[in-house]
């Protein structure tokens, strides 16, 4: 069994994306990891990030990936510790974890509202990228 989305999990969804909407990156506070891991906190109650939450700037950012294999290794790990199993990119929904192929490296994100999208942070806040064009993994949030 994996996580359990609560009842109003698709207005949580919304309420936890329009939160931070226009919310910086920040390492420790709205990186890609946290960010995603936030929203599935807000639908479900559970903090996947909770081994690793905590750190502040890049330099602690980098350390902590580094010392759990990258970020990759880290997503694995946490999926695997909160029983998220995981499942092929073209059956992601709503409110799932993916991990993005983009030029900066591996991004931990959610599907959007539209199922099309993934919600992954940016520089200036929420960026919406095409699941199927940049999603290699991805992981049930029940």
């Amino acid at each position: 069994m994996g996580l359990r989305r609560r009842q109003d999990w698709p207005e949580r969804l919304l309420e936890a994306i329009n939160a931070k909407a226009d919310t910086r990156f920040s390492p420790g506070i709205h990186d890609c990891c946290i960010s995603a891991c936030d929203i599935v906190l807000h639908m479900t109650g559970v903090d996947v990030a909770a081994k690793v939450r905590g750190y502040k700037g890049k330099e602690e950012m980098r350390a902590v990936l580094n010392e759990h294999g990258g970020v990759e290794a880290t997503v694995e790990s946490a999926m695997k510790e909160n029983s998220c199993g995981e499942i092929l990119v073209s059956l992601a929904g709503r409110g799932d974890f993916v991990l993005l192929d983009m030029a900066d490296g591996p991004t931990l994100a959610v599907v959007d509202t539209d199922g099309i999208n993934a919600i992954a942070c940016g520089t200036k806040g929420w960026e919406r990228v095409n699941i199927k064009a940049h999603a290699k993994r991805a992981w049930e949030v029940d």
